[in-house]
């Protein structure tokens, strides 16, 4: 959940909370108030700023803040504009892409000796085989992974468009919870897409992140620019850090 705080007056509050809450990845934020009266049923939660601000993710504002905070803060020029809600959606998105990272049971996923960079094999065959020798070498795995993932292929591919592929087990039954990746020189044939980047799940019954975990996948998948840069990368850190936050 993202937090969004608006400093506005009542009008202003119930415009922009419709605007915001109508867009795709932001209908889910909760939002809260500078009032005093209570509007229960539009789902607002009212209280001191001083006391709710702090707990927010993003502060809306159509004026010049004069008092501290620690979080984003976007002042909104025209509210009639749509192309400033559109803006809002790209910082709640990428709020939540953060708190997705930031999350242990996902940060734990990822590993240097699971990174595979500048691969190059000729199958979507070779490929998951590779992957998973790599999990089981690093203890992430027992050795009927493997069959579990070909299990998983024969019911649906997982990949996805010319991009990505995101094979995994049948079942969630690793010994711990694990994501190996693998960057290819040059694309591998998956279903009839071509394939450069694979994510291969590799997940406990424990782990209850699969859908933040595909969000931080897919949203980095999404800007052409990181894409890019991720096809590129040699080392594991700047990978990840690409992944996690974006072009900054």
């Amino acid at each position: 959940m993202c937090r969004v705080y608006l400093v506005v007056g009542l009008f202003y509050m119930l415009i922009i909370y419709i605007k915001i809450t109508t867009k795709e990845n932001t209908h889910d934020v909760a939002i809260w108030g500078d009032l005093r009266s209570p509007l229960p049923q539009m789902g607002f939660i009212l209280d001191d700023r001083c006391r709710w601000s702090q707990f927010s993710a993003i502060i809306l504002t159509l004026v010049q803040l004069d008092w501290n905070n620690s979080c984003e803060v976007y002042r909104i020029e025209d509210y009639f504009n749509s192309n400033e809600y559109y803006a809002i959606e790209k910082i709640v998105k990428q709020i939540k892409v953060n708190n997705a990272y930031q999350s242990l049971a996902i940060s734990e996923c990822f590993n240097e000796n699971l990174f595979l960079p500048e691969m190059s094999l000729q199958t979507r065959d070779e490929i998951i085989d590779l992957m998973c020798k790599r999990l089981y070498e690093n203890n992430y795995v027992n050795e009927n992974f493997r069959n579990q993932v070909y299990q998983r292929e024969a019911v649906a591919p997982t990949c996805f468009s010319n991009q990505i592929a995101i094979p995994h087990s049948i079942k969630k039954d690793a010994k711990k919870s694990g994501i190996c990746i693998s960057v290819l020189r040059e694309p591998i044939l998956w279903n009839g897409y071509n394939v450069r980047l694979i994510f291969m799940f590799a997940l406990n019954k424990s782990f209850d992140q699969v859908p933040k975990l595909y969000e931080l996948i897919l949203d980095a998948i999404d800007d052409k620019t990181r894409y890019q840069k991720m096809l590129e990368c040699k080392n594991f850190k700047d990978f990840i850090s690409i992944l996690m936050k974006g072009n900054d």
